[in-house]
């Protein structure tokens, strides 16, 4: 029922004969052939195209769709074989026959075309798409449609079985399949690797959350452990035996191949981790002390490269993946083994470890390291008695579980521009595959859809949305260190740099360890694709801490960062760490807040004129305060924050408070979504805080305090280290501190930032932001007058919750002398200073200068309310 037009089997040959295994994909329309006859066919003068007059085609988009979506079958894309159409393809006889030919298997109609072209694929055979190999089908679509459907449905079921690939297969974790998703071949050539280790190994494989899987093990011919292990194995059915070039043999289809040797130490959820750092790649590999690999690699890569001897380096990208990321090293005691020598063995790493040190400072790490260990083995054991269990190997937060990261609306992506873009998310998926949506995100207008979600087209957007989003859970600053050595390090060759740009060291921009080690990067466009990869890199170190200092000039960079990032890193860099510090805070807060998935999708929905765009969190602002002197003060402070979605709470306790409308109407910003709570002078602090989280209707509530000085970054801080950590509660420490009495600035380190915490006591109170719920299953502040920020974070510790603590940057805690409920004297912050300035120092702290702190004897109520808004206290 197929019509080739003329040419048609010159397109296909033109192909096979400029090279082999070739699958040629040719394409085809729908057409009403009534009133033709063989003659017709025959005696016509040029293309049968000719012949059509006004007769109505039914075109194939989806496959245009798929064409443009994966750039005619040449990009990173996976599922080439998803338009391969039986009744128009042209195949190398030796692909086909080493591909198994068409399996005889399919005795209804549909797929088994797909199903053929999958396995082409896999067996290492190029896909090509020939629009001029082009040929009429015989009937209109609704036609063919007849009958049809309900065999498509049943065949879809077969071939979730026959092709591992998401598009096909969506089932539920311990399913099992005729055909797996990977073959890991277990090395145990080796004779003098005991049976026990190899047994812990395979068992470790089939627990793993990839469990759709085969586990090969590699043995040696007349190997005498064979026996053993088939008894062992014998009625597992995911379980072989053979040797190292049979695992690719027996399963020439199985997309992915995983090898490791049967003896290095290899954790349940290792196989989903491997798998992850694959991503497009051909092959993701670890190299371990001794030199043997692991190692994942796509199969159609082995099958191309036995063929033709060269290395799979040749066929795409190959990834190292780092040992810390697997979590290797020593071997742990099996898990049948007594309780004793699994301590003793624990003891031997020790041992092993302290023959390591050589120098004071080693000797100071190991100790750290020492005591951090065995604080998160008594929280793990506090956690088994509570009937929890601590997700395996997270440094950073023991106990959070990283999940689905929430857009806030439905996005939906038409392209491979697009697609680019929300790449770190699992919760975009491509036009038309995907879920009601409601944006679209497309590259072309020949790729928008008429009907449907509202539309942005890339080229008409502004071109920082055509920047690669990211993760801000997995691209953030969290275990910065702001002590670093004078190194200065580059993505890319040191010669593709200016002359007068003195780097040492080239650091990869997946090396997240050896980029926080530099005191900051350089960067050329020459280390990078195109402008728009640039500028994804970039951002996404620039949210993880790292300063980046551009050594050369792009307007188009300008474009994609955003002024103040670009801005920020066409900065020189001083070498004092100060200085470096406040750019490194600077950076990550523009990086965080313009170029996070969560910012990417507000952006698109708003460019797309969406109706209801996703809206970034409303903030609570609780401001308690006795003092009727200090309230205009404390409005403006919060009238200078940048955060656009503030509900400032007044909580005015006790008596003595004027009108406060005439505050209010000179602060325009907050006018209209301010509350004011009148509260007893008899009730406690942690009441009146209460009363005002009552009256509130954010679903993030902050506290500040009526005395101390806020930047106009201060509340993006605490937004934005609260996204990134996941913490119910985050807070900034007392690192500056104004003594108003003997009128000096001073730096009081509080320990390292941007890191969570074990135990309260570390936040400024007047400096911290907790989620409602949190409050709530806290019970709310403590009703007491004194200590109800520390009571607070103690219940969410107990709770389950974390801590987080951010920089101390834009935030200085002033000590006036005045009835301060912690009651210590400046001699106690003094004693514990490593910076001491006269004066009022705001530079220390990163503040703008206009802003100063609050003085009792120079404010009164009349004169403020007077002042302009942008006008400094």
């Amino acid at each position: 029922d197929m019509l080739p037009e003329a040419g048609w089997i010159e397109a296909h040959a033109r192909w096979h004969h400029a090279a082999s295994d070739l699958l040629t994909i040719g394409l085809f329309a729908r057409v009403d052939v009534h009133g033709w006859s063989e003659d017709t066919i025959r005696n016509r003068s040029g293309y049968l195209r000719d012949l059509l007059g006004d007769r109505p085609v039914d075109r194939t988009e989806w496959v245009e769709r798929h064409l443009a979506a994966t750039r005619d079958l040449t990009s990173r894309d996976d599922n080439p074989f998803a338009i391969v159409c039986g009744g128009n393809f042209g195949v190398d006889r030796a692909l086909y026959e080493r591909a198994g030919g068409t399996d005889e298997s399919f005795t209804r109609w549909g797929m088994e075309d797909t199903e053929f072209g999958y396995r082409a694929y896999t067996c290492g055979g190029v896909l090509v798409p020939v629009r001029d190999a082009f040929a009429w089908h015989q009937g209109r679509a609704d036609e063919a449609a007849q009958g049809k459907a309900l065999s498509h449905r049943r065949q879809r079921t077969k071939v979730a079985h026959l092709i591992p690939h998401e598009n096909f297969r969506d089932a539920r974790p311990g399913c099992q399949f005729l055909v797996p998703s990977c073959v890991a071949a277990v090395d145990a050539s080796d004779e003098s690797i005991p049976r026990e280790r190899i047994v812990e190994t395979v068992e470790t494989l089939l627990e793993d959350p990839f469990d759709d899987l085969i586990v090969w093990i590699v043995l040696a011919p007349g190997d005498e452990r064979r026996t053993l292990l088939e008894e062992r194995f014998g009625p597992e059915p995911r379980v072989r035996i053979g040797s190292q070039a049979d695992s690719l043999d027996a399963f020439p289809v199985v997309p992915f191949h995983l090898a490791l040797p049967a003896d290095v130490r290899f954790a349940v959820g290792r196989v989903l981790d491997m798998r992850g750092a694959l991503g497009t790649a051909m092959s993701a590999e670890a190299v371990l002390e001794d030199g043997r690999r692991i190692s994942m690699t796509r199969v159609w890569a082995l099958h191309r490269a036995r063929r033709t001897g060269q290395p799979i380096a040749s066929f795409g990208r190959v990834v190292t993946v780092s040992k810390r990321r697997l979590r290797l090293g020593l071997r742990y005691p099996l898990v049948g083994e007594s309780r004793r020598e699994r301590e003793l063995f624990r003891l031997r790493l020790v041992a092993v470890k302290v023959r390591g040190i050589r120098t004071p400072k080693q000797g100071w790490r190991f100790l750290a390291s020492l005591v951090a260990a065995v604080l998160r083995r008594i929280g793990r054991r506090r956690l088994r008695r509570r009937g929890e269990v601590p997700v395996d190997g997270d440094q950073t937060a023991p106990f959070a579980c990283i999940r689905s990261l929430a857009l806030g609306a439905r996005v939906a992506t038409l392209g491979p521009r697009a697609e680019v873009v929300f790449a770190a998310s699992d919760q975009v998926a491509a036009w038309p595959d995907s879920e009601h949506a409601d944006v679209l995100l497309a590259d072309t207008p020949r790729l928008q859809s008429d009907a449907g979600p509202a539309t942005l087209l890339l080229p008409a957007a502004p071109s920082q949305l055509a920047v690669p989003a990211f993760d801000p859970r997995v691209d953030n600053p969290i275990g910065w260190r702001s002590e670093v050595r004078p190194i200065i390090g580059a993505l890319g060759p040191l010669d593709g740099l200016p002359h007068d740009i003195g780097a040492q060291r080239v650091v990869p921009s997946d090396d997240r360890a050896g980029l926080r080690r530099i005191h900051h990067l350089v960067d050329v466009a020459a280390m990078h694709a195109d402008v728009v990869e640039r500028a994804g890199v970039l951002a996404r170190l620039a949210a993880t801490g790292v300063v980046v200092r551009l050594a050369d000039q792009d307007p188009r960079l300008r474009d994609c960062l955003g002024e103040e990032l670009h801005d920020l890193m066409a900065t020189e860099v001083a070498n004092d760490l100060a200085a470096r510090e406040r750019l490194s805070v600077r950076m990550r807060r523009a990086a965080l807040r313009e170029h996070s998935l969560g910012a990417r999708t507000r952006q698109v929905c708003e460019a797309a004129a969406l109706p209801d765009p996703p809206h970034l969190p409303l903030v609570s602002v609780l401001l308690v305060t006795r003092r009727p002197q200090s309230l205009a003060a404390a409005l403006a402070a919060v009238a200078r924050q940048r955060y656009p979605r503030v509900e400032p709470i007044l909580g005015l306790h006790g008596d003595g408070f004027p009108d406060v409308a005439p505050l209010l109407a000179g602060l325009e910003n907050l006018a209209r979504s301010a509350k004011v709570v009148r509260i007893d002078a008899g009730q406690p602090l942690g009441s009146a805080l209460n009363a005002a989280v009552d009256a509130s209707s954010g679903t993030l509530i902050a506290k500040m305090d009526d005395d101390d000085v806020y930047g106009p970054e201060h509340l993006w801080d605490l937004v934005l280290a609260h996204e990134y950590s996941q913490a119910p509660l985050v807070g900034k420490p007392m690192e500056y501190v104004y003594l108003a009495e003997s009128h000096r600035t001073l730096q009081v380190p509080q320990g390292a930032a941007e890191t969570f915490q074990t135990a309260p006591g570390t936040l400024a109170g007047g400096a911290v932001l907790v989620t409602r719920d949190a409050l709530e299953r806290a019970g709310g502040w403590r009703r007491v007058s004194v200590g109800e920020d520390g009571a607070l974070q103690q219940a969410i510790v107990r709770g389950g919750g974390t801590i987080y603590r951010t920089h101390g940057m834009d935030f200085v805690y002033v000590r006036h002398g005045h009835a301060h409920a912690w009651d210590v004297g400046e001699e106690w912050f003094l004693s514990r200073a490593a910076t001491v300035r006269p004066g009022w120092v705001p530079e220390l702290a990163d503040l703008p200068q206009g802003i100063r702190p609050f003085s009792l004897e120079r404010w009164n109520v009349a004169t403020v309310a007077t002042r302009r808004v942008d006008a400094p206290p």
